[in-house]
C-alpha cells in the first residue's frame, strides 16, 4: 500500500504548492511522468490480466486487434522483457492523455484534471495495469472527442480515430453514436428530457434487457450470463447521479464561457444520463468508463467557471471539494476492496526488480 499512499499524498502535496508556483505545466508533467514510471516498472503480478498479455507477448502471438498487435511487435523489437510491453502501452496512454489535457485544460486547473484521472480507479490503476487494450482504446477515443470538437475535417478524423481505437478494443465502435450528438445544439431542456428518460429506464428495465442487443453486436454475448449489474447499480448511487445532474443543469449557463467548453460540458451531462442506463449491467459499464478519460476536462471547466461566476466561496468550494471527495472515495474504496479480497494483483504493489 506504500505506493498507493505515496501517490495520494503526492497529489495532495502538489495541490498545495501548485497555486504558488509559475511552472504549473512542468509540475503537472512531473506528476504524470511519475505515474508513468510507477505503472511501467511494475511487476508482472500487478494487474489481473497483465500475465496473460505478457504470455502472449513472449510467445509472439498476435491474436488481438491490429493496433495492439503493432504495439506488442514494437515492444518486442526493444527486447524480451515484459517491461518493454508496459513501456510501449504507457507511451500511448499517458502520451495521449497528457497531449489532450495540456491543450484543453487551463494551466491553473491542469493538475486538478490529472488528479481526478489518477484517482479514478478505471483510469490510472486499471487502464494502465489491467485492461490494457481498452486503456489504449480509451486514450485514442479521447483524441477522437477532441478532434470532433476542434478539427475542420472533424468527421473524417473522428471516424478514423474511432477505427484506430477499435483496433485495440472493438468496444470503441460504440462511440460512433457521438456523431449525432455533435449535430444537436444542446440546451438545458434537452438535457433534462434525456435525464428523465434515462432515469425512467433505470427504474423499469433490467440490465440484461438493456445490454443484450448491444452485447451481440460487439461480441460480448458470451458474457451475458456471467455479468449482471455493476457494483454501482444501487438506489444511493442513482440518487447521487440525479442530484449532481440536476445541480449542473440548474447552473448550466454558468458552467462554460465558449463553444469549446460547452462541448465538453454537454458530453459530460450526456454521460451522466447514460450512466443511469449503463450502470445496470457490468458489460455496459465497460462502455461508460471511456467517459472517465473525458470527464476531468469538463469538471475542470465547471470549477473554473463557477469560481468566476459565483459570488462568495461557499457553493464553489462545496462543488470543488465534493468532486475531490468523490474521486478520493473511489480510489480508497477500490483499494480497500482489493485488500479485503487479498487480491495480490493489486496489493501489495510490486516493481519488476
Amino acid at each position: 500500500m506504500i505506493v498507493y499512499v505515496s501517490i495520494f499524498i503526492g497529489l495532495f502535496f502538489c495541490g498545495i504548492v501548485y497555486s504558488r508556483i509559475k511552472a504549473k505545466r512542468l509540475c503537472a508533467l512531473i506528476c504524470i511522468l511519475s505515474l508513468f514510471l510507477i505503472s511501467t516498472l511494475r511487476s508482472a503480478q500487478i494487474g489481473t490480466d497483465y500475465k496473460t498479455y505478457i504470455s502472449v507477448f513472449k510467445t509472439r502471438l498476435y491474436i488481438y486487434g491490429k493496433g495492439y498487435n503493432l504495439l506488442s511487435y514494437l515492444a518486442s523489437l526493444l527486447g524480451n522483457s515484459y517491461v518493454w510491453l508496459g513501456l510501449m502501452i504507457n507511451i500511448l496512454i499517458f502520451g495521449l492523455v497528457w497531449s489532450v489535457y495540456k491543450k484543453e485544460v487551463d494551466k491553473n486547473y491542469l493538475l486538478f484534471a490529472i488528479a481526478l484521472w489518477t484517482l479514478n480507479p478505471y483510469c490510472f490503476l486499471q487502464s494502465t495495469t489491467n485492461i490494457l487494450r481498452q486503456g489504449c482504446a480509451m486514450s485514442v477515443v479521447l483524441v477522437a472527442i477532441q478532434c470532433l470538437n476542434r478539427c475542420r475535417k472533424k468527421y473524417f478524423y473522428f471516424l478514423l480515430l474511432i477505427v484506430i481505437a477499435a483496433s485495440f478494443h472493438k468496444s470503441a465502435y460504440a462511440f460512433m453514436l457521438l456523431l449525432p450528438f455533435g449535430w444537436i445544439r444542446w440546451k438545458r431542456c434537452y438535457h433534462m428530457v434525456l435525464l428523465i428518460f434515462c432515469a425512467a429506464i433505470n427504474l423499469f428495465i433490467s440490465g440484461k434487457q438493456l445490454i443484450e442487443p448491444f452485447a451481440r453486436i460487439l461480441g460480448y454475448e458470451r458474457y451475458l450470463t456471467k455479468y449482471t449489474s455493476s457494483i454501482f447499480d444501487m438506489p444511493l448511487f442513482t440518487l447521487l447521479v440525479l442530484g449532481v445532474s440536476l445541480y449542473l443543469l440548474y447552473r448550466y449557463p454558468l458552467l462554460y464561457e465558449n463553444k469549446k467548453e460547452k462541448w465538453y460540458i454537454d458530453v459530460y451531462l450526456v454521460s451522466l444520463s447514460a450512466l443511469l442506463l449503463l450502470v445496470k449491467n457490468d458489460i455496459a459499464y465497460r462502455i461508460y468508463i471511456y467517459f472517465s478519460f473525458i470527464t476531468p476536462i469538463a469538471i475542470s471547466y465547471i470549477i473554473k467557471n463557477l469560481k468566476k461566476n459565483l459570488k462568495g466561496v461557499g457553493e464553489k468550494m462545496i462543488v470543488k471539494m465534493g468532486y475531490l471527495a468523490y474521486y478520493s472515495a473511489l480510489y480508497w474504496l477500490f483499494l480497500v476492496m482489493q485488500v479485503l479480497a487479498q487480491n495480490t494483483y493489486y496489493v501489495p504493489y510490486k516493481f519488476f526488480w
